[in-house]
Order: C-alpha cells, then structure tokens, then sequence
C-alpha cells in the first residue's frame, strides 16, 4: 500500500470513527438525565467505546492486514488496542471538556473532540502498528520490500506467477489459432507433448 493510499484510508476510517462517536453522544444526551455533567459524562464514554471499536475492527483488517480470527486473538488485540489508545481518549476527553468549559457550546464541544481525536489518531497509528499489530505490520513489510503486497491482493487481481503464465500462454494460442497458424506453432513449442495436446486441444476450438 502507498503513503498515499495508507494516509487516505487512515483518514477516512477516522472521520467515521468520530461520526460514530457524535452520533453516539448526541442519541445518549438526548435522553433525560436528572443532572447535566452525568449525562455528558455519559456520552463522552458511550462514543468512546463505539468509536474505538469501529475503527480497531477497520484497522485491522484494512490498515494493518491483520486476519487472524478467534475470541482470543482478537481479545489480546483489542485490549493492546485500547491499552494505546488512551492517549486518544485522554486527549479526546481533555479537549472535547476544555471546550465546553470555555464556550458552553455544543458547536464547540464538538470542534474540541474532533480536534482531540485527529491528534490522538495520528499519535496512536504509531503505537498500533509497534505494539498491537507488530507481526502483521513486519509481514507486510517483507511483502512489500519484494514488492508482493499481501497473498490476497494478489490472488484477487491475478498477479500470482503461475496464473500470468496460464493467461500469457492462452493469449498466444488465440492470436495462432486467428493467424491459422496453431498446428505448426504448438507443435514447435511443446513437441513432447503432443500427444496430450491433440486429445485435449482441436484447431477450431472457439476461444
């Protein structure tokens, strides 16, 4: 994956962990809460819990390629996960507060958690991908050096060797068998075989 493409991605998996985040707040402070500070309270930690888990399940599987399956692994990992990301929820928290606080807006206390959390993303990719998701980050990696990409990717688009030279050999035939020319050039490239190439292979077979 690019910078680029990582940096795009990252992003928008942010902005739509912060949208989850609102809108989970805005549905909590909705309801009736005898005092103001619990409901805000409240809502501060029921956004934080649906937003993180959004975006580690994004994360996971779309930043950092990691597959693996299970309740334990993705136990351990969530708990890593969360274990860093509190510096985004101390930053989230402090700024969204800090905010309301200084403006008594609900405009601005939304600036203040935007804003919190844009920081604490950028601080806690680092910390995921060196604590939480270390072994997929270090496979992709090597991936990436041999310029592979992930297995998957691969498969997906065609790109496994075996299956260019399968396309690259079925695109030879066509063009020899318009140019009528098929008998003579496959018995020229694989004569040993002829055998199993005339039972299985005819001249007019539709491409």
């Amino acid at each position: 994956m690019s910078r680029g493409t990582l940096i795009l991605r990252y992003a928008l998996f942010a902005a739509v962990a912060v949208l989850v985040n609102l809108a989970t707040q805005r549905m909590v402070l909705a309801l009736p809460w005898a005092l103001p500070g619990l409901g805000l309270a409240a809502a501060i930690g029921a956004g934080t819990l649906t937003g993180l888990v959004v975006k580690y399940l994004l994360d996971k599987r779309w930043i950092f390629h990691d597959l693996d399956t299970g309740l334990a692994a993705h136990g351990r990992k969530f708990a890593l996960y969360t274990a860093m990301g509190l510096v985004t929820t101390a930053l989230f928290w402090g700024t969204e507060t800090a905010f309301w606080l200084i403006w008594r807006s609900d405009a601005m206390r939304e600036a203040g958690a935007v804003l919190g959390l844009t920081v604490g993303y950028v601080t806690k990719y680092q910390l995921d991908r060196r604590f939480v998701f270390a072994a997929a980050a270090q496979r992709g990696g090597r991936h990436e050096a041999r310029g592979l990409g992930p297995v998957s990717r691969r498969r997906v688009r065609g790109e496994c060797p075996a299956r260019r030279g399968r396309a690259a050999q079925h695109l030879e035939r066509r063009a020899a068998h318009r140019a009528g020319q098929w008998p003579r050039l496959w018995r020229q490239r694989d004569e040993p075989h002829q055998h199993r190439v005339d039972a299985a292979v005819r001249p007019d077979a539709e491409f």
